[in-house]
């Protein structure tokens, strides 16, 4: 009886090893033939159970039938096609009988997990209860805390880890197996009872032992994300303490108060100890108060970041026995690093960082004030002013390396950074250089520490930028007073000392007349008579007429100008000069390096050229444009592969027709070849409501077509006229041009 049941479980094991391998070995006999391209993974499995006479099971909630796969199989088994068909899916699949089996791989899927309520109390070596321990489940926001009675009860997975944390305590992980209530007892965490942080004079207590509240902030919380202020990357870091830094930009003087605000005329801001020493903390301009002025910078503001071991902020009123009356409004002690014994190292930092105006509040820009009415609101406007155009993309790039050696008796700390700022409002820049250097030596069998440092600091708060100018250039003047004149170079507003801009010829908007129309002058192609050369059609102007032209401007004074002028002209921002003028010339043909660059040059004027992308090799800005650009030329776009017969309609502009983000591309694409830019000439002057579209998707500030006319201001940007130049121009029908 013994033998022949040994022979039947025997048997039974031979079966049960050996039924995967029948299943394998049928599944390899399975062929199919299936050709599909993008099909959904649903109808690819029809055809396969078509084939194949399997029945195809998955769960809905797993597979999703309506994903797009691609799949070519020629009499190939089963296995291989299936292999092939769930790659990358996050699908397995097993074969039984006749049943084709889809899963997900994904285990959380795979494996329902079974939820349980998880209840307990938490209490302290005394048995006392803890309020408001957390208890979060790790990985995931699920958690609570425990209320009056150290009880909670948190819904959670077998097999999930919460974690129990409480100030003061050693956190815990525990791993549910079932829903029996927990009883948790916290221990005290010594580490951080036992913390010692520096006090008056450098003198280093337990924080414990202290009769007043004191916070520590480690230097790798201020340096993470750097400020040029250091000041400002404090915010949220301690409680009690409010960190406002002020309108005056980047680097300006920030203000710590510390358990409210205790004056109304009077400074509330802490006071500083460097190492043990009071600073004298000179704020430019006063922050609060009825006769408040706008802040500068101030002197804890110098301080390279990158020097700070950490910072202790003594909030409790009695820190204030500590210093004296000038710490009734709380101390902040910064300790600065030393050098390292018996280690030596070199650290060399970067950090980058941009900001913008985090949001704009909705305002009307369509109706303007009417003349001597006193409602807000009258006629439409010509121009729609946008607010948000008058912040620009801060930067604040900070660069440091420090160096740290050092034996038990004497250690030695250097270090150096840049910190380059600017702000996100105009003219608001930000620039310091520090250098520190610090030695620290025992003597006398350690009884007598010699502690010396120094400190190098350059610092520019510059709101206002002296600059030197030259008669090559003329500026419009914003403002004068009796020293200066404020005047607009390209996008930014400067300063110049009037002994500066004597020797210039500028227009000065306050008394002198000024620009109403502005002519922009469109010219093509350029030919030498001399040379042998003739016109090949209209567009072709003789070179010696082209020189006549800019011998006449500047015989007469005229300013060419560059298209950031042009567009402050346009959008009401600044005055030009009378005489102001814009030279264009389109397509980037060789003429223009050849004939008209050097003509530019010899009258000292500025021209825009508009490019024609697919002309240049290998789409490569050839040297000869590189050169020009360098040399105060402005190259702009006249679309890359639009300038070509595209549709019906129109003058042969492929503009009109393309589909938008083909336009788009294009457009994009053009100025990527010429390095950036933002204004745009159409190809033959074709615009549509498409075209327009087109050009404000592709971020294009200003447009030109070929219609006649001089640009004022309120015109629509992306629909410029220009007055365009023929071959047959002589000097008088220039002259014409330009005054009529």
């Amino acid at each position: 009886m013994k033998k022949s049941v040994k022979h039947k479980f025997q048997y039974l094991l031979f079966f049960l090893l050996s039924m995967p391998a029948f299943i394998f070995a049928s599944a390899q006999d399975i062929r199919v033939n299936i050709d599909f391209t993008k099909a959904s993974l649903g109808s690819v499995l029809n055809e396969i159970g078509r084939q194949t006479s399997l029945s195809i099971v998955y769960n809905t909630g797993d597979v999703n039938p309506t994903q797009p796969v691609s799949i070519k199989a020629s009499n190939e088994n089963i296995t291989t096609v299936m292999n092939r068909l769930l790659r990358g899916t996050g699908l397995s699949y097993s074969i039984m009988n006749k049943h084709l089996i889809l899963s997900t791989t994904d285990k959380n899927h795979s494996i329902q997990q079974e939820k349980v309520t998880v209840t307990g109390n938490i209490s302290d070596a005394k048995g006392e209860p803890l309020i408001g321990v957390s208890i979060l489940v790790k990985g995931t926001s699920n958690g609570t805390i425990t209320d009056m009675n150290g009880h909670f009860s948190l819904p959670v997975a077998k097999g999930d880890v919460i974690e129990i944390s409480y100030i003061g305590y050693a956190p815990q992980a525990i791993t549910v197996t079932d829903s029996k209530p927990l009883k948790i007892v916290m221990k005290e965490d010594a580490e951080v009872l036992d913390e010692v942080v520096v006090t008056a004079l450098g003198i280093k207590r337990a924080q414990k032992a202290l009769s007043y509240n004191v916070q520590q902030v480690g230097g790798d919380a201020i340096n993470t994300v750097k400020d040029a202020n250091f000041i400002n990357s404090l915010q949220g870091k301690v409680a009690g303490v409010t960190i406002n830094n002020s309108a005056g930009g980047v680097g300006s003087a920030s203000r710590v108060v510390m358990r409210g605000t205790k004056s109304i005329t009077k400074d509330n801001n802490a006071l500083y100890v460097i190492d043990g020493i009071p600073m004298f903390n000179v704020s430019f301009g006063k922050s609060e108060g009825s006769f408040a002025t706008q802040s500068g910078s101030d002197g804890v503001a110098d301080l390279n970041p990158d020097d700070i071991e950490s910072i202790n902020m003594l909030t409790g009123p009695s820190a204030a026995a500590l210093y004296g009356n000038a710490a009734a409004n709380g101390v902040v002690l910064i300790n600065t690093k030393k050098g390292s014994a018996e280690k030596t190292t070199l650290t060399v930092s970067n950090n980058t960082m941009f900001s913008d105006a985090y949001m704009m509040p909705e305002m009307q820009n369509r109706y303007g004030n009417n003349p001597g009415e006193f409602a807000s609101w009258g006629n439409k406007t010509k121009q729609s002013y946008d607010p948000s155009r008058f912040f620009n993309t801060g930067v604040n790039v900070i660069n440091a390396i420090s160096f740290s050696t050092g034996t038990k008796k004497n250690q030695t700390y250097a270090s150096a950074s840049t910190t380059n700022a600017t702000g996100i409002l105009p003219n608001n820049s930000y620039s310091r250089y520090n250098f520190s250097i610090r030695n620290t030596a025992t003597f006398l069998k350690d009884r007598l520490t010699l502690d010396v440092g120094a400190s190098y600091i350059i610092q520019n708060d510059a709101g206002d930028k002296l600059v030197e100018v030259t008669r090559k250039a003329s500026y419009p003047i914003y403002v004068k007073d009796e020293k200066r004149y404020g005047v607009q170079m390209g996008n930014t507003l400067v300063y110049i000392p009037k002994s500066a801009i004597a020797a210039t010829k500028q227009a000065d908007n306050t008394g002198e007349p000024v620009a109403k129309q502005i002519p922009v002058f469109m010219y093509h192609y350029f030919y030498s008579r001399e040379n042998g050369e003739v016109p090949k059609n209209g567009n072709w102007l003789e070179v010696n007429d082209f020189e006549a032209h800019l011998k006449y401007l500047k015989e007469h004074n005229y300013v060419t100008l560059r298209m950031q002028d042009v567009e402050n002209f346009l959008d009401g921002k600044v005055q030009l000069p009378k005489n102001s003028v814009s030279i264009t010339i389109d397509d980037g043909t060789a003429s223009i390096y050849k004939y008209a660059y050097p003509l530019l040059k010899k009258y000292g004027n500025s021209a825009t050229l508009f490019l024609i992308g697919n002309h240049l090799k290998d789409d490569k800005l050839p040297q000869s444009f590189q050169e020009m650009k360098q040399n105060g030329m402005e190259l702009q776009s006249h679309s890359y592969d639009m300038h070509t017969g595209g549709c019906e309609g129109g003058h042969g502009g492929a503009l009109r027709c393309v589909a938008h983000d083909e336009g788009v591309a294009d457009t994009e694409k053009s100025f990527s070849i010429i390095g950036g830019g933002n204004v745009y000439c159409y190809p033959y002057g074709d615009v549509t409501d498409s075209a327009l579209q087109i050009m404000k998707d592709a971020g294009v500030h200003m447009a030109f077509t070929t219609n006649y006319g001089k640009i004022e201001p309120g015109m629509d940007k992306l629909q410029l006229p220009r007055v365009r130049i023929f071959g047959d121009a002589d000097i008088q029908q220039f002259i014409y041009s330009l005054e009529s």
